[in-house]
């Protein structure tokens, strides 16, 4: 008889875990990207962490805010910027310096 029981009880445990694993696969997702602000709290070096909130410089998994600042930020070159995304607000500028480049997404667009 007990086998019987285990034997109902396997379907259930089967069918919260079918549940349970697409909302584990959304979560990871959702925590996969984050939002990463221009500060310009030091300079206007890109790969200063300290010029970011929070202090993190720009990953391919990080959405990008450029607000208008008293540093604008600038790409030097030498370096390969990534993000996934970048919203630069009205007035703010963001330079790509000559021999850098920067890559949203998959996309690059290299310094003039």
């Amino acid at each position: 008889m007990k086998s019987v029981i285990q034997s109902l009880r396997l379907p259930i445990i089967w069918n919260k875990l079918v549940l349970l694993i697409p909302l584990l696969f959304i979560n990871i997702l959702v925590q996969a990207q984050s939002t990463i602000t221009w500060v310009g709290g030091s300079d206007n070096d890109w790969q200063n962490a300290s010029n970011w909130s929070p202090a993190n410089v720009p990953t391919v998994s990080d959405q990008v805010i450029v607000p208008d600042v008293t540093n604008d930020p600038d790409i030097m070159s030498g370096t390969t910027a990534v993000a996934q995304s970048v919203v630069v607000e009205a007035g703010a500028v963001l330079d790509i310096l000559s021999g850098s480049s920067l890559t949203i997404d998959g996309a690059t667009d290299d310094g003039l």
